[in-house]
């Protein structure tokens, strides 16, 4: 299912403290956290990509108002989507082929959604701890890098989802210059993220 409770309430106050007005959840799988991020003053558009209309139905009744739900699949969603955002916050599912792709699905979700970042916002992705390591994942943090796109921090989430023992961490990027310092933390349940 979607991420633990701390892992939401982190990014909506993320989302706050960087003053996100447009929002963009490229592979809703749950809609509690792209709601998080965008249950607040000043958002001017929140747009959530989800598989299915059963998922925006769900998504409309559960999350907050003012955030548009499209339905379709989100690899070809994410190449559709107009305008820029300030803010990219997913939990795709992890370890998933990407069709005619070499690498995992989320890293597909990841680079469709690169393109729509406006200058000096974020992405923040709920990732694998094998994007740290693994051959294929520093290939793709390579490309990634090329086109601008650096990792500014990691936030290792060992517990982040309900459904799995999965090791996860909220990676997250800035485009432009690569930082000098790289951020590296682990959330555990006794921070307390208000």
């Amino acid at each position: 299912m979607g991420p633990r409770r701390q892992v939401i309430e982190f990014i909506a106050q993320y989302a706050a403290l960087r003053g996100a007005r447009r929002i963009l959840g490229p592979d809703v799988v749950s809609p509690s956290l792209l709601a998080a991020a965008a249950d607040r003053e000043g958002v001017e558009r929140s747009l959530g990509l989800v598989r299915g209309q059963a998922v925006v139905e769900l998504s409309q009744d559960l999350a907050a108002p003012g955030i548009e739900w499209r339905a379709g699949e989100p690899l070809s969603s994410v190449s559709a989507v107009q305008g820029s955002f300030d803010l990219i916050v997913s939990a795709p599912p992890l370890g998933l082929c990407a069709p005619g792709r070499t690498h995992d699905r989320e890293y597909a979700i990841l680079a469709q959604a690169t393109p729509l970042l406006s200058p000096g916002g974020e992405i923040v992705f709920l990732l694998r701890e094998g994007f740290n390591f693994e051959p294929g994942a520093q290939r793709f943090r390579d490309q990634l890098a090329e086109s601008g796109l650096h990792v500014l921090s990691i936030v290792a989430v060992p517990d982040a989802f309900y459904s799995t023992g999965i090791r996860a961490q909220l990676t997250f990027f800035s485009k432009g210059n690569r930082p000098r310092f790289l951020f590296v933390s682990q959330m555990t349940s006794r921070m307390d993220v208000r």
